[in-house]
């Protein structure tokens, strides 16, 4: 009877066992099947360019959002523009800008401003202004009377293609860490816990990595980049100006008494520091004069 209890004993034993082996093994098939898929997508990732790797395509989740309508309804585009401006006072229409600016939720990234001569200014600004009032802007630069449009140029590129991507691999990426964390909670070993730990760190940088990469474009993308170059020219209308013509006129008539009494002065040096040379010439001149008169007067005689 001894003996049977003791069997009885020893196959519940080994029953129990047994379910517990097989609870164990089952849980870290799944462990091993995560760390597989996520070894196989690094061994993709390397066997890519760097370009092709940041926009890697994770396989797509049945449960996951339709993308193509993602993509159309939160479209991706990175506008960056350049003019060149004429003013008429540079600091005064710089001022206005960045008012301008300001009041569009805009800001200046830098402004450099040089002197072409003690009066006249030339600079460079990059602005950031929300893409919905890059046209208000634009018509803020036409309508002002001090400022002229030399050049405008718009560009655009469209990144949703990248952004639905980088939004599938944090999905995949966010799936697999929830994962791990659930394998760290039931590791019964150091050695298993350290190994999850080790992938867990990995797919969590990768997740920070991505939403980096998301963060930047969504930035990009509200906010156009704006480069003016600004130069100034003095371009005041007559009504502008001071005319001041009797102090014009006053000083056109001294400067033609001047240069009368200047050529007049000129002209007494000449002659009297030349008056030797000039009564020579006048004698030789003379001479030769009554010569001719003389031989004229006896030819007609004859």
């Amino acid at each position: 009877m001894k003996k049977k209890m003791i069997g009885l004993i020893l196959v519940s034993l080994l029953l129990l066992f047994a379910c517990s082996s097989d609870d164990y093994s089952g849980n870290y098939a799944d462990y091993d099947m995560a760390v597989s898929d996520e070894a196989s997508y690094q061994s993709e990732i390397g066997m890519m360019s760097d370009e092709q790797a940041d926009f890697a395509i994770e396989p797509t989740d049945p449960t996951a959002p339709d993308l193509e309508r993602l993509s159309e309804a939160t479209r991706k585009i990175i506008y960056n523009a350049y003019l060149d401006l004429e003013v008429k006072q540079y600091l005064d229409v710089v001022q206005i800008i960045e008012e301008t600016v300001n009041e569009m939720n805009g800001y200046i990234v830098s402004n450099q401003t040089s002197r072409l001569d003690d009066q006249l200014h030339e600079g460079h600004l990059q602005l950031r202004i929300p893409q919905e009032s890059l046209d208000l802007f634009f018509n803020f630069l036409e309508d002002n009377d001090q400022i002229l449009i030399n050049h405008r140029e718009l560009t655009g590129k469209d990144v949703t293609d990248q952004y639905v991507d980088l939004a599938t691999r944090l999905e995949s990426r966010e799936q697999l860490e929830a994962r791990l964390l659930t394998f760290m909670e039931e590791a019964e070993t150091t050695e298993d816990l350290l190994n999850i730990s080790r992938d867990l760190a990995n797919v969590q940088y990768e997740i920070e990595s991505i939403k980096g990469q998301m963060n930047y474009i969504d930035n990009r993308s509200d906010l156009a980049t704006v480069e003016l170059y600004i130069i100034e020219q003095q371009t005041e209308f007559a009504h502008e100006q001071n005319l001041n013509i009797w102090q014009r006129t006053k000083e056109q008539w001294l400067n033609s008494y001047n240069r009368l009494l200047i050529g007049g002065a000129n002209l007494f040096v000449f002659i009297v520091g030349n008056l030797p040379v000039i009564i020579l010439i006048v004698v030789i001149s003379g001479l030769v004069y009554f010569a001719y008169r003389k031989r004229r007067g006896r030819r007609t005689i004859e």
